[in-house]
C-alpha cells in the first residue's frame, strides 16, 4: 500500500489564507475581473537575474495582475521594475498583463505610462487611499461596532485592510483597537 504524503496543516492552512486573503484584497481594492489563481511571485530579469514580484494572480476573464505595494515615490527605477514584471508575465503566463502599484504616497494621478523601449509602453495603475478617508471609514467601523450594528462584507473588510494602508505612526493604535472592537463585530453575511 502506498502512503500519500499529506502536506503539514500549517502550510495547508498559509496557502489558504494567503488565497483568501488576495482574493478579498482584489474585491477591496475594485480591481477588474474576479479572482481566479495566485501565482508565484519569482521572475526572472531579461538579463537573467532573479526577481520577486509582490503578487501575481490571474482572473477568470484572462488578466495577470502584478499587483505592486510602494512606499516611497514612484520612480523610474520603480517603473523600469514593473516593467520587467509585466514583460516576464506576459512572456510566461500568456496572460494579458494588468499592473497596478498600491501607493503610501499620493501619486498625484490615476495611472501613467511607462516606455519601456520605442515598441513596449506599459500602463501602471495606481491605488492611493488618503488617510482622511482611511479615518472616516476607521470611525464608522468602531461605531456601529460599538451600537452592534452588523457589517457588510466590504465594511469587515475595512477591519483587515485599514491596517494594512493607514499610516506606519498609527498603524498599532489602529490595528490594535480594531482588533479588540472585532471581538463584538455582528457581520451580514448575506452582504
Amino acid at each position: 500500500m502506498k502512503v500519500k504524503k499529506i502536506y503539514q496543516i500549517n502550510d495547508r492552512t498559509m496557502k489558504y489564507k494567503s488565497l483568501i486573503l488576495n482574493k478579498h484584497q482584489h474585491r477591496y481594492l475594485n480591481l477588474p475581473g474576479e479572482f481566479e489563481a495566485r501565482y508565484p511571485q519569482e521572475i526572472v530579469f531579461p538579463n537573467m537575474d532573479a526577481g520577486r514580484a509582490d503578487e501575481f494572480y490571474s482572473t477568470v476573464e484572462g488578466l495577470m495582475i502584478n499587483l505592486e505595494e510602494e512606499s516611497g515615490d514612484i520612480t523610474e527605477k520603480v517603473l523600469e521594475k514593473i516593467s520587467n514584471y509585466v514583460v516576464f508575465a506576459d512572456f510566461m503566463y500568456s496572460k494579458k498583463p494588468y499592473s497596478v502599484i498600491i501607493c503610501h504616497k499620493d501619486p498625484k494621478k490615476l495611472f501613467e505610462y511607462y516606455e519601456r523601449s520605442p515598441s513596449i509602453i506599459i500602463k501602471v495603475h495606481y491605488i492611493y487611499i488618503p488617510q482622511e478617508i482611511l479615518w472616516i471609514k476607521y470611525e464608522n467601523l468602531i461605531k456601529k461596532i460599538e451600537q452592534k450594528v452588523e457589517l457588510s462584507i466590504n465594511e469587515s473588510l475595512d477591519i483587515a485592510f485599514i491596517p494594512k494602508f493607514i499610516s506606519k505612526e498609527n498603524g498599532q493604535y489602529v490595528t490594535e483597537s480594531l482588533a479588540k472592537a472585532f471581538k463584538s463585530v455582528k457581520l451580514n453575511k448575506k452582504s
